[in-house]
């Protein structure tokens, strides 16, 4: 089998092992157990998908889930993100989140493709979404905060009045 030969199998099995798997995580309604069950596929992969896929192939299509289940949570508002959790918390039972709080490790959640910006984003919106979702005040009315001023883009030099 020629080198092109290979690559275009390989770039076939890796469609269809992204396929499968991304169709087993969707089934979870929660985005955010969608990047905590890929991550723990990454570290200890099934031997059911071993025996079907090579390493590399279940390597390189899992990575690449990770950062799309990852992007899309990061897709989400700040109260969307809070209800994902919230689901994901209800789907755990009495368990709870995993090492939810001070003690949770992001970083073994966290997909190592992903660039810097996209982690910190992450932790903040991860730590906003956790403070409000065991709060208990997800989404009260902010007070007020309305002054009698010109708004800062009238006080520029260039700007008219």
């Amino acid at each position: 089998m020629s080198a092109d030969a290979a690559s275009m199998a390989n770039g076939g099995w890796e469609a269809i092992c992204r396929e499968e798997l991304w169709r087993g995580v969707t089934a979870m309604r929660s985005r955010f157990g969608r990047i905590v069950a890929i991550a723990s596929l990454r570290k200890s992969p099934p031997q059911e998908l071993l025996a079907r896929y090579s390493a590399e192939v279940l390597d390189r299509s899992l990575a690449h889930l990770h950062l799309r289940a990852f992007s899309e949570w990061l897709s989400l508002n700040l109260r969307q993100q809070t209800t994902d959790m919230n689901l994901f918390e209800a789907s755990l039972g009495s368990e709870g989140i995993p090492g939810s709080g001070p003690d949770l490790d992001l970083q073994a959640i966290e997909p190592p493709e992903a660039t810097a910006q996209e982690l910190r984003l992450f932790e903040i919106d991860f730590a906003l979404a956790n403070e409000l979702l065991f709060s208990g005040r997800a989404f009260e009315p902010a007070p007020d905060r309305t002054r009698e001023r010109a708004p800062s883009w009238k006080l520029h030099p260039f700007m008219p009045a």
